[in-house]
């Protein structure tokens, strides 16, 4: 689905949130514009501004409601190939399975990961979704269709209302999850989704050491697999969300990308051209001088990933309390929304328009050109990020 030109223009028109995004340049520090300068810019056709001895990137990233009801248009899978990651599948068959979407913990306070980090299986997942849930703490949906080998994925939590719309264009994905409030487990069970709660089904829990409750249930993928009610999810490969190029095009060279979602998760993605691969890691400094600290799995596998999604996405809050503490359900508006995304692969940037015309619809990804965005083949983090926060590229 292609977008004209004036899409930038049109979406800081109607903004409900506002960040500003910081490009730190090779002629040092940059400046962070003010949500004010930052409308003007858009509403005049401007996405860029420099100064003297900085490079500031600035441009309106609330996400806003579209008219439109099109439905989009399927899109093609090369045979013998992974519709989630767009490479060679397994012995060149991709299995006849839907997806499974694996609620996967993230909490910890820092320096040092604690809690939920490490955690394990996160390589297996042609796709990864971040989002922010209660009280600015993220977790992951860990997308698991043509991986083969089992592996021990964890830790797993309880399902949220954004899992829903994660989930539902793979077309009967299943959800593995432990609980959740009572209005998100009625909404999971009348919705197009197969619905596996481990909490309803303990014989498929492993509790390895060192983790602790509530960050200590796991599970193989492959039992995963087999429990999946063969009625509710289909016996074909899940649609594709992607499509893929071997080149990029056009974009801007990119080292690394910062995403300060809380204290919880200050995270920066580096690019590494030897693993041609970014690779995640955290801020694990206690004062204002950044100190990155790889992002390891618990079996040595490091976080990273071929492509890296910024969907720039506006939250609500409640009505629902997910906590003892009183925090509000985060909802993230992605259906029927639209707003700004960046495609990092190869090690550049795109600027990038994202569209999702309503419920069960794939998230569309345009350049400004109105060309696709095209990912590299491989696996894919999206991050659903935060209107209200910064980001920070160099």
């Amino acid at each position: 689905m292609s977008r004209p030109s004036a899409w930038l223009q049109r979406t800081g028109a109607v903004a409900t949130g506002l960040v500003a995004i910081t490009l730190v340049g090779i002629f040092g520090s940059a400046q962070l514009a003010t949500a004010g300068s930052l409308q003007r810019q858009v509403a005049a056709g401007s996405s860029t501004s420099t100064t003297s001895g900085s490079s500031t990137t600035s441009t309106s990233l609330g996400s806003t409601t579209t008219s439109t009801t099109t439905t989009t248009l399927p899109l093609p899978v090369q045979p013998g190939h992974c519709p989630l990651t767009g490479l060679p599948a397994p012995a060149g068959v991709v299995p006849a399975r839907g997806a499974i979407g694996v609620k996967i913990d993230n909490y910890g306070l820092g320096p040092e990961p604690t809690g939920a980090r490490p955690q394990l299986g996160l390589q297996a997942a042609d796709l990864v979704y971040e989002e922010q849930v209660e009280a600015r703490i993220t977790r992951y949906v860990a997308i698991l269709q043509c991986a083969t080998p089992s592996v021990l994925i964890g830790p797993i939590r309880s399902a949220r209302l954004a899992d829903l719309a994660i989930l539902a264009p793979l077309g009967g994905a299943t959800l593995v999850h432990v609980g959740g409030i009572a209005p998100i487990l009625s909404l999971l069970k009348s919705g197009g989704l197969s619905d596996l709660d481990l909490m309803a089904h303990a014989n498929l829990e492993l509790h390895p050491k060192p983790w602790v409750s509530p960050h200590d249930v796991f599970a193989l993928s492959g039992n995963l697999y087999s429990a999946v009610t063969p009625a509710k999810t289909p016996a074909s490969a899940s649609p594709a969300l992607f499509s893929y190029a071997k080149t990029a095009g056009s974009g801007t060279k990119t080292s690394s990308v910062r995403l300060n979602w809380s204290v919880y998760s200050d995270l920066t993605w580096s690019w590494s051209a030897s693993t041609h691969s970014w690779h995640r890691n955290y801020n694990v400094s206690r004062t204002r001088t950044v100190k990155l600290q790889a992002d390891v799995q618990a079996d040595r596998w490091p976080v990273q990933t071929t492509n890296v999604v910024i969907q720039v996405i506006h939250y609500t809050y409640g009505p629902w309390v997910e906590d003892a503490n009183g925090s509000l359900e985060s909802v993230p508006q992605i259906v029927g929304n639209h707003g700004v995304a960046w495609i990092l692969r190869d090690g550049v940037r795109q600027l990038a328009h994202w569209v999702n015309n309503g419920p069960g619809d794939r998230t569309v990804y345009t350049l400004a050109n109105g060309k696709p965005a095209n990912l590299q083949s491989g696996s894919t983090w999206v991050e659903l990020y935060p209107d209200d926060r910064t980001i920070s590229f160099r």
